[in-house]
């Protein structure tokens, strides 16, 4: 993936506007694929509380940052991993007493 930076557009944009919506409280960005300056400022925000290089660019070490964060909060929600990991398991009595909720 190439970096992507202000004026940079398309569906890896939108991506990118996604995953920060994901990181950051409000005011949430429009997931149009174009990267202004709404979306320079957040990725700015998003590096500078990552301790990265406060460079506006979405390149390979805020990428790596970014996929790094999104395994932790899907880990904490138990969520299907995007990196081609295998989820765990549900337990065994995780289903118990559904046949009650539909009959």
């Amino acid at each position: 993936m190439a970096d992507l930076k202000k004026g940079s557009k398309g569906k890896d944009v939108k991506e990118l506007q996604k995953t920060l919506n994901n990181q950051k409280k409000s005011p949430k960005l429009k997931l149009d694929g174009t990267f202004g300056p709404v979306t320079e400022k957040a990725l700015k925000d998003y590096q500078k509380n990552n301790k990265l290089k406060v460079s506006g660019v979405f390149d390979k070490k805020t990428a790596a940052a970014s996929d790094e964060q999104n395994e932790k909060i899907k880990d904490k929600l138990n969520l299907p991993s995007i990196s081609g990991k295998a989820a765990p398991a549900p337990k065994a009595d995780a289903f118990k007493g559904i046949d009650s909720l539909t009959t």
